[in-house]
């Protein structure tokens, strides 16, 4: 796992591994990132004292800024944090170490609400009802149009076998979408394979590795998990 600790006076310290167990030591305004999106075993806390931690969160300074009915987030390759509105159908890009928005925005409103992003390998995905919009994080200029029949109510999307498959969710008609990485650019996605589910709404996705992943229901109130067992799903 990889984890980088940003100091106040513009220091970094970079660990390409860290124990499970160690002092703990408070420092102001120092930013914790685990790069690769791995997170320590929640079942080893490595601070046990949840009542010392919570009076800590509760006793620092609170910082923030408003985005309006926010969907999705996350840290891009620029170290922004990167959502969407859902309400002014405008992206936004924040600087994490003190949450006010980067100068530059990403581009004009869109024409159609989205309803959540994604980001892998450099690229913004926004997902809208019936389509992904593709979105280069360095020169902010739209890539790819991505479209499938089945697709409506577009929600959340997690890339497998290193940003070859795609899966997305539609929520409308409870579907499993997955797409194909083609062509020259890796933001290139065809459709491919779609999976009706037997539950409404399917909404979240965690991906755990290349053969296992999970999908939330938004109305069902479980949690379904599966695994790929001869090339399909299980």
């Amino acid at each position: 796992m990889l984890l980088l600790i940003v100091f106040p006076n513009n220091t970094c310290q970079f660990f390409n591994t860290f124990p499970l167990i160690y002092k703990i030591q408070l420092t102001l305004q120092a930013h914790l990132y685990f790069l690769q999106g791995f997170f320590p075993n929640t079942s080893q806390s490595c601070f046990s004292d949840t009542s010392c931690l919570l009076n800590r969160f509760n006793a620092s300074n609170k910082i923030y800024t408003p985005v309006s009915d926010s969907r999705s987030l996350f840290i891009d390759n620029h170290g922004f944090l990167v959502t969407v509105s859902e309400n002014t159908l405008t992206p936004a890009r924040l600087y994490a170490g003190n949450l006010s928005l980067v100068s530059n925005p990403l581009c004009e409103p869109f024409k159609d609400v989205p309803y959540g992003v994604a980001f892998y390998n450099e690229t913004y995905y926004v997902e809208f009802s019936n389509y992904i919009l593709a979105i280069g994080s360095n020169n902010l200029t739209i890539l790819q149009n991505i479209t499938a029949s089945y697709l409506n109510g577009a929600r959340y999307m997690i890339f497998s076998s290193n940003g070859e498959l795609m899966i997305a969710t539609s929520m409308s008609n409870s579907y499993l979408l997955f797409f194909n990485q083609t062509g020259n650019r890796s933001s290139n996605y065809s459709f491919i394979k779609s999976q009706l589910v037997n539950y409404s709404h399917p909404f979240g996705l965690w991906h755990v590795n290349d053969s296992y992943f999970y999908v939330t229901s938004l109305t069902g109130n479980a949690i379904y998990a599966y695994s790929a067992i001869n090339n399909g799903l299980a």
